[in-house]
């Protein structure tokens, strides 16, 4: 949590998006990197597969009523883009 300021995020965290080959912007929140398997440890290893790149945003509300989060897995052609904080 912020100290300085709960209500907003950490510092130095950057917020990302999602964007189509056509340039369209499908998402913006903050990366996540999911392994969506447990490793056997005897001897397994991650294979491209079991690691998913992931963009977690809200979703859409009424006033006052609770937001969900929302998770889109992102995977080529679509690309993960940093969003540049305006100073």
């Amino acid at each position: 949590m912020n100290d300085d300021n709960p209500i907003m995020p950490l510092p130095g965290i950057p917020r990302v998006r999602a964007v189509d080959p056509d340039g369209r912007v499908l998402a913006e929140g903050y990366y996540a990197y999911h392994v969506n398997r447990s490793i056997s440890p005897l001897g397994g290893c991650l294979k491209p597969e079991d690691v998913d790149q992931c963009i977690i945003f809200d979703g859409f509300a009424d006033w006052n009523l609770p937001q969900q989060m929302k998770v889109m897995k992102i995977t080529a052609p679509t690309r993960i883009e940093i969003v540049k904080e305006e100073s």
